[in-house]
């Protein structure tokens, strides 16, 4: 077992970190609640009820993780990643213990008992408790393990270990068929190490002109008929919307600009410039410098701030200067002529124009008030009262993305959960909130033929002009019959032979090709420099490869990279087959996903 489980330790590593928070979501997280769905329910998985409680404690704690491993606060990005890979580890944790139920996977306690005293997890050996001269001490471990007040963290280990080694024991199961072969191991390293030089003949779509005459109406209902499935438009879903924006006012302008000049007299008093930038410059990445920019000429900088600094003398204080970034504190530092050019040294604080808390409150104080009496009342009046404009999403399908609004995965949520007419709660998206109303649903269809006879058109033209290129190609490969023949026969039929001089391998970027395995599989299958391809078929259109160099395969290396070889292959095929198996479990399985309801901004 334990051998198994340091053999595929690469893919199962994640279990040994979230087993043990899996063991207690199963053992108290999602306990009781079956059935109906009920307030404070976060999402429900296999009939599985999430609290809304636990699912917020599982990502506190992962907080505080991330914070305590980088000692930094959390960026808003960062934030939304753990939220995301919580809900992603929750999800994966309870289809597959539900697997391990249906198959009743067992562990013994023997099997546990000496995988806990022969192989401690990673946050074990790395306790400092734990190590002598900073390694894992065994020793050390053993005494921990017989010493009676540790009980209930043996008891915390064991349970880890028991859920980690089903996982495992499932995983086992998914992966034990994986194979490889000796033939594959060598095509690997081909991929990896052959280069090869070629010239090529392009046949491509840009060179034969669209067909001007228009299908049969019969020929083109032929198409969508025999190609319906092709033309499914999803579900969509119109959203009406108020906004209201935090964007700064006259007033935080007017706060800034004061803020701006005290500070500028400050420093004109003999205040320290460097410090005064570090606690109020937003050119952060200057501020810890002391605002220093260093030597620019002309030309490098915002004309307003560039005409400032080129005019002071060196010590001179100017501003505040106003720019598009906002209001700028100059200190020109030195001064030199360089290659014949005037460049200046220059420290700078930069305060941005920023909305101010009242302005932020306001915004938000409107927008949950107004999400609050839509929800009984008329939408659009309400909007007239607070003075806000009614406007439109257009129909989006459920991508996670909105109209003018991009990526909002929660917001898609809502609008492809709730029923037509429901209001949302507040929405706050980069400098405003939105309250949205569900104002028209698009049921999912077949579009019909007079919607889609254009794009029919064009199919059946771009057909036509490839099977045109097909004759091309096979027209001038036919033609060939000794390597010379490949040069004449395109200048006479006026092909252009392009050559690739830098030798390429199996995953590489050809020129004028581009990263297209048809080409590359093609031109490393030839053997001998002079070998023509037949045509090879790509993305939009053909082409006749000539191999012109091959570098020669050094056996010696590859049987001392063969077993490494084998090892990443059969690596990476195991992940595969899980990867689509959890797929699957995803697909089949009965999701329900609330956090929409919790969070607006994924």
């Amino acid at each position: 077992m334990l051998t198994k489980m340091r053999e595929n330790m690469a893919l199962v590593m994640w279990i040994l970190v979230v087993a043990f928070v899996a063991t207690i979501i199963f053992s108290w997280g999602m306990g009781g609640f079956k059935g109906k769905i009920k307030p404070g329910i976060v999402a429900s998985i296999e009939g599985r009820n999430i609290t809304m409680e636990y699912f917020e404690n599982l990502i506190q704690n992962a907080y505080a993780a991330k914070q305590n491993e980088t000692g930094e606060p959390l960026t808003e990005d960062q934030i939304k990643e753990i939220r995301q890979t919580v809900w992603d580890e929750l999800l994966r944790n309870t289809l597959m213990d539900e697997e391990i139920r249906r198959l009743k996977i067992p562990v013994t306690d023997s099997e546990v008992a000496y995988a806990v005293r022969n192989s401690p997890p990673d946050f074990i050996r790395k306790h400092e408790a734990f190590q002598t001269d900073g390694k894992f001490d065994m020793s050390k471990y053993q005494q921990f393990l017989s010493d009676p007040s540790a009980a209930r963290d043996l008891m915390m280990i064991e349970s880890s270990y028991r859920q980690s080694m089903k996982s495992q024991k499932l995983i086992d199961r998914i992966i034990g068929t994986v194979r490889i072969s000796d033939d594959e191991v060598w095509e690997k390293y081909l991929n990896q190490n052959q280069k090869i030089k070629v010239s090529y003949v392009l046949f491509g779509l840009n060179s034969v002109p669209r067909d001007t005459l228009a299908f049969p109406d019969n020929e083109l209902r032929d198409y969508y008929f025999s190609h319906v499935q092709d033309f499914k438009d999803p579900e969509k879903r119109n959203l009406e919307y108020v906004s209201f924006s935090t964007t700064p006012t006259r007033e935080d302008t007017t706060s800034t600009l004061d803020l701006a000049n005290e500070i500028m007299d400050r420093a004109r008093e003999g205040e320290d410039f460097a410090k005064l930038a570090a606690e109020y410059s937003k050119d952060k990445a200057n501020a810890e410098n002391g605002g220093d920019l260093g030597f620019f000429t002309r030309g490098r900088m915002v004309k307003e701030f560039e005409d400032a600094a080129f005019s002071a003398k060196v010590g001179e204080l100017v501003g505040p200067v106003t720019t598009r970034f906002g209001y700028h504190i100059i200190k020109v530092t030195d001064r030199k002529i360089e290659n014949g050019e005037e460049q200046v040294r220059a420290s700078h604080i930069l305060l941005t124009v920023e909305a101010g808390s009242e302005t932020t409150e306001s915004a938000r104080k409107n927008a949950f008030q107004f999400a609050e009496e839509a929800k009984n009342g008329d939408f659009r009046e309400l909007a007239t009262v607070y003075g806000v404009e009614v406007n439109q999403t257009d129909f989006f399908p459920n991508t996670g993305y909105v109209p003018r609004l991009g990526k909002l995965q929660s917001l898609c949520d809502f609008a492809f959960l709730q029923p037509l007419g429901r209001t949302s709660d507040a929405y706050f998206v980069r400098d405003a909130y939105y309250v949205f109303r569900i104002t028209d649903v698009q049921n999912e269809r077949v579009k019909s033929f007079d919607e889609v006879k254009d794009n029919i058109s064009n199919i059946l033209s771009e057909q036509q002009r490839l099977e045109t290129l097909d004759k091309e190609a096979q027209a001038f490969g036919s033609q060939i019959q000794r390597p010379d023949d490949f040069e004449r026969i395109a200048r006479e039929d006026s092909l252009e032979i392009k050559e690739v001089t830098t030798p390429f391998v199996f995953d590489d970027y050809v020129p004028g090709i581009g990263r297209q395995k048809a080409f590359n599989g093609a031109a490393l299958r030839l053997k001998e420099p002079g070998d023509i391809s037949e045509p090879v078929k790509l993305s939009r259109g053909y082409s006749v490869i000539k191999l012109l160099e091959k570098t020669p395969v050094d056996t010696t290396d590859f049987n001392a990279k063969k077993n490494e070889i084998g090892q990443q292959l059969l690596m990476q095929k195991r992940n595969e087959a899980y990867q689509a198996w959890l797929t699957e479990l995803k697909d089949k399985a009965k999701i329900r996903d609330y956090r929409y309801l919790y969070y607006h901004d994924f």
